[in-house]
């Protein structure tokens, strides 16, 4: 033991001398006075036994971990919840953070089917294959034999047809006028077959198309009308005139069993234009010496019906007719302007992504017919936009375009905001609060907030170039944060660029590009959560059902 020093004690007094008792000198007040429960617990530490504080470690530390484990598996619920909600989602991606590159890619066709687990349908060859979105893989292959035509196939121009998953493939094929129709299901098992009766022929006027569920789309119209041609500049006028547009007669349309022809709905248009001069497409030839200068003649329309997973409708000459897949009437039989085919120019007939179809009401804009087509549920003086993107419900429920004007409308066709803009307006997508819009007069990109139709940010499309330089939007994809656009860019009287891919935070406005090595026209749609990028071959016939597709990636963040 050490030796206590000798000498007197000095002793300190460590009381407080503040003017309130409690309070150290400085006059900060003291810490308070633990609880009873921390000394009762302290008292029962120094008591127990060494065994005893490990078996209280073990169960303290226990409930710690449920505690951070629940908080894990609720952030996993919530990311899981999220992911679902895009992948229902019409061009909804579960993320476009970060650059994108490419998982894998096919040449084989057009995606001709979209299976209810993730599965992309292609015409490869004589046969049939099914590739799983995410990776590629080959799920299943079947062969069925020459001109292999499969179904429903959606649009590019409509984001919901790419949610609208199907069980059946339909597959038309086999030589002319010996073409058979096959059923195959999602495994790739035949359902069964049939031998077409009537037989398809552009002579007799009868023309078919996989459907949805199973079924067959079949067109019967006979036409007594020239068939293109091309004639010498100065004839074009005359040769128009002569056409008589009585030789457009009544078109039957109708959707089938595709295994016992059973006819499950039918529609008929009889109503053409007066004149067929709004209708004649001229395609000048201006090459001319040492040739006279020639014109090729064609009539605006698709001699074969277009069969999507949402509608089956047939056009021709700003006439035509179509129903739901189920059969049920949309109120366009007849109508001027009325398209169903894929990247038209006209009203395209679409599904919205708040339920309805987006349809044409002849040349004052488009309405919103409700799904059981018992009459308008949106009629506003304009045109409603089904964007080719949404995430969640929006509010306003719908936004539509007078002219240059955009405007949110509720549910009802209270409107809430008008916006003008520069130039009749586009809605490209709508997700965080905002709806996403370009013009046909201006490069620019605009966020519109959802709340008051103030802009949130303005960005321009194009690359640094000189004066000329023009971009169109073609489509767009979002993962609720970000939305991403496909460009195409070129300048006036002057080549085409490759496009790429501008993709624009929905918040702030913050844009990053990716560039493209396309021969052709950029699209984006997505399925199961994926981007999936088309490449669409730009030249070929001026008026088909569908466009040529020369190949189809599927896009990833890197």
């Amino acid at each position: 033991m050490a030796a206590r020093p000798d000498g007197p004690v000095v002793a300190f007094d460590v009381s407080a001398d503040g003017d309130e008792a409690g309070r150290p000198p400085g006059g900060e007040p003291r810490p308070p006075d633990r609880p009873e429960w921390w000394t009762r617990a302290a008292a029962w530490w120094r008591a127990a036994s060494r065994r005893r504080r490990r078996a209280a470690v073990v169960a303290v530390g226990g409930a710690l971990l449920a505690v951070a484990g629940a908080s894990v598996v609720g952030l996993q619920l919530a990311e899981q919840v999220r992911a679902d909600r895009l992948r229902a989602a019409p061009g909804g991606v579960v993320s476009l953070h970060g650059d994108l590159g490419e998982a894998w890619s096919t040449e084989a066709s057009a995606v001709v089917a979209v299976l209810a687990d993730g599965g992309l349908a292609f015409v490869d060859g004589e046969d049939v294959v099914v590739r799983d979105v995410a990776d590629g893989t080959e799920r299943w292959r079947a062969d069925l034999g020459p001109e292999p035509e499969c179904g429903p196939r959606p649009r590019l121009s409509s984001g919901v047809e790419w949610t609208m998953t199907t069980d059946l493939v339909t597959c038309l094929h086999g030589t002319a006028g010996a073409r058979t129709v096959t059923v195959l299901d999602a495994t790739g098992a035949q359902v069964g077959e049939r031998t077409l009766d009537p037989q398809p022929s552009p002579e007799a006027g009868v023309f078919v198309a996989p459907a949805a569920a199973g079924g067959l789309a079949v067109v019967e119209h006979e036409i007594d009308l020239p068939e293109p041609r091309t004639v010498e500049n100065s004839s074009a006028p005359r040769v128009v005139a002569g056409i008589d547009p009585e030789g457009l007669g009544p078109a039957t349309l109708r959707v089938e069993d595709a295994l016992t022809g059973a006819v499950r709905a039918e529609s008929t248009a009889e109503r053409w234009p007066q004149s067929l001069q709004d209708c004649v497409v001229l395609t000048a030839d201006a090459a001319g010496r040492p040739r006279p200068a020639t014109t090729r003649i064609e009539l605006k329309g698709v001699r074969e019906p277009i069969a999507t997973p949402s509608v089956v409708g047939y056009q021709m000459c700003q006439g035509g007719t179509g129903m739901a897949t189920d059969g049920t009437p949309l109120g366009v039989t007849d109508v001027a302007g009325v398209a169903f085919a894929d990247l038209p120019s006209g009203e395209l007939v679409e599904p919205f992504p708040g339920g309805g179809f987006v349809v044409s009401r002849r040349l004052a804009g488009a309405g919103l017919v409700a799904d059981d087509g018992a009459g308008p549920a949106l009629d506003p003086d304009g045109r409603v936009q089904a964007p080719a993107a949404q995430v969640g419900t929006a509010d306003p429920a719908v936004i539509a375009t007078r002219g240059s004007t955009v405007v949110g409308l509720a549910s009802d066709g209270e409107t809430r905001w008008e916006t003008e803009l520069e130039g009749r307006a586009r809605v490209l997508a709508r997700a965080a609060g905002a709806t996403v819009v370009s013009t046909d007069v201006s490069t620019d990109l605009v966020a519109l907030d959802d709340g008051d139709g103030a802009e949130r940010w303005r960005i321009d499309m194009v690359h640094p170039a000189p004066d000329g330089r023009w971009v169109w939007p073609t489509s767009a994809v979002t993962d609720g944060e970000r939305v991403t656009v496909a460009l195409m860019e070129g300048i006036d009287a002057g080549p085409t660029w490759p496009g790429s891919l501008l993709t624009v935070d929905l918040t702030s406005g913050d844009a990053h590009r990716t560039g493209l090595d396309l021969d052709g026209l950029p699209w984006v749609t997505a399925v199961d959560g994926h981007l999936l990028l088309h490449e669409v071959r730009q030249d070929g016939p001026f008026f088909r059902a569908w466009p040529e597709i020369i190949s189809v990636r599927v896009l990833e963040q890197r």
